[in-house]
């Protein structure tokens, strides 16, 4: 296998394993998680003092992070998803 062989092998693999933890039930709680922190901080965000510029950049920060999260894995998904198509390519 060449070195771009073996990382789209690689990657697909990576896709693989963040399939299994997002069924997993540690996945999807901590999915479950994330959003419960967004839906609270952005509840949080939407009655907080406009003039509190502080607790308006905690949120947007909570907000952002656990946002962030599921895309992380979603972001894995999509290069795996990317890397199998390449390899079915460098079949034909």
């Amino acid at each position: 296998m060449s070195d771009i062989d073996q990382e789209t092998v690689e990657v697909i693999h990576l896709g693989e394993e963040v399939t299994k933890f997002m069924n997993s039930a540690l996945g999807k709680y901590l999915i479950n998680y994330a959003e419960q922190e967004a839906e609270s901080a952005l509840d949080k965000l939407s009655v907080a003092d406009p003039t509190d510029s502080a607790t308006i950049m905690r949120l947007q920060s909570d907000i952002n992070r656990s946002r962030k999260f599921k895309a992380w894995l979603e972001e894995a998904l999509q290069a795996a998803e990317l890397a199998y198509q390449q390899y079915l390519e460098s079949l034909n």
